[in-house]
């Protein structure tokens, strides 16, 4: 289990308050350690940086009023003494990187599950170099010499337990970026962006909103909108286009279409701004999926009134109350889903992982492009009556998954015969 992060701060290099991503390559790399269990992270500077007076002042303005940081905070320094190793602690792993080394919480994760007990395990770049290591615990009360090494960036190194067993491993799929200076962070931003994954997506997110919403959440991140701001624009706009399909006549639906896309472009903004700037939240979450539900209906209200106007079915307001009556029935699935997939042994079970995928479907807005492709031939109605049908099937196909998995889950959780006789016998 991670429990600490030794960060280096080499005294050359990418300036440790660079912004990447709309915050300071501290905060970022601290956080990433943060999240991937860290409860204590030491900031190891470069005793080189002595020579640059108020430089670790500096730096701790940076951290001070962030209530994103969590951990605890321990300031330290690199020593001139003889080389030597850390000693270490049996007790957790220890994360060792440098400031210049951006890599995805995922990887951390995936070091920590796959690492044997006192092994060390050492990511390298494409060049050799190790960047990210996970390793025993450093014991701190015999202070952090850094010295001869296993990670090494710059002129930053730290000498970890020779002893202890060694193991290479890829980075891949996983993002590990190094940076070399300054200059590379745009370039850096990009792959860091590239790397964020949404299960969400569907394909029209994965292949064309997302493509398109990378360069907007570019500019995004050096603005002050928070993630939830951005998701009350985009739904501000969802409604605006909903609104337009109100206007008789073939542009209004066309352009109430386009600004539709807009918003699902608006949709992926939110949560990349919230990845990149470690702003997720739950109440973020479910302000997505809450104004995403309004969206939709006040969308298929809208196509309801431009079918009618366009005559493309006799009963148009008949299939807008049962899309309507079936997107609230799958919101309130959705909201019984959110508490009964928890871990558990009955996630392995095809119900469940089916019922996953399913209630991230609900937030998808793949439909926004076949919404434009039907307003641009006319084909409204066509679409009405495919939703009004498919959004039956779907709440009827969430609630029947829902029985199996709860029934499963209170069959995996009740008490077995001899248990229950073994708890009793052990009763004063």
């Amino acid at each position: 289990m991670i429990t600490t992060a030794c960060i280096f701060i080499p005294a050359t290099g990418p300036d440790p308050l660079a912004l990447l991503g709309g915050i300071s390559l501290l905060k970022r790399a601290i956080l990433s350690a943060q999240y991937a269990g860290a409860k204590t992270c030491y900031l190891v500077m470069d005793a080189r940086s002595e020579a640059q007076p108020g430089r670790q002042e500096e730096l701790q303005r940076d951290l001070s009023d962030d209530k994103r940081l969590t951990t605890q905070i321990v300031w330290t320094q690199t020593t001139d003494a003889q080389p030597g190793p850390v000693r270490t602690v049996s007790n957790g792993r220890c994360l060792y990187y440098s400031l210049a080394t951006l890599f995805s919480p995922a990887l951390a994760f995936d070091l920590d599950r796959t690492a044997q007990p006192g092994e060390t395990v050492s990511v390298e770049t494409g060049d050799g170099t190790s960047a990210l290591v996970l390793g025993p615990q450093p014991d701190v009360g015999l202070g952090l010499p850094v010295q001869e090494t296993i990670v090494r960036t710059g002129t930053t190194a730290l000498a970890i337990q020779p002893q202890t067993p060694l193991r290479t491993v890829p980075a891949s799929p996983h993002l590990l970026y190094q940076l070399t200076d300054s200059t590379s962070l745009r370039r850096a931003e990009s792959a860091l962006l590239a790397s964020l994954e949404n299960p969400k997506d569907g394909l029209v997110d994965t292949y064309l909103n997302r493509k398109l919403s990378r360069s907007l959440t570019h500019f995004l991140l050096r603005t002050a909108l928070t993630p939830n701001q951005i998701t009350v624009l985009s739904c501000l706009i969802g409604l605006f286009g909903a609104a337009c399909f109100f206007q008789a006549g073939y542009w209004g639906p066309v352009f109430g279409a386009l600004l539709l896309q807009l918003s699902a472009v608006l949709d992926c903004c939110d949560g990349e701004v919230a990845r990149m700037k470690f702003l997720e939240s739950r109440l973020g979450a479910w302000l997505d999926i809450t104004l995403d539900t309004i969206v939709h209906i006040a969308t298929f209200v809208g196509l309801g009134f431009a079918v009618w106007t366009q005559g493309g079915t006799q009963a148009p307001f008949v299939l807008v109350g049962l899309m309507v009556g079936g997107i609230v029935l799958s919101f309130a699935c959705v909201v019984v889903a959110d508490r009964t997939v928890v871990p558990g042994p009955y996630q392995q079970t095809w119900q469940a992982r089916l019922l996953h995928r399913m209630v991230f479907g609900l937030a998808s807005r793949d439909y926004s492009l076949l919404i434009f492709l039907c307003a641009v031939f006319q084909k409204l109605s066509w679409f009405l009556w495919a939703a009004a049908v498919g959004v039956q099937v779907f709440w009827l196909t969430v609630t029947v998954l829902l029985y199996h998995v709860r029934r499963f889950k209170r069959a995996t959780h009740r008490p077995t015969r001899a248990s229950v006789q073994g708890s009793a016998s052990r009763l004063p």
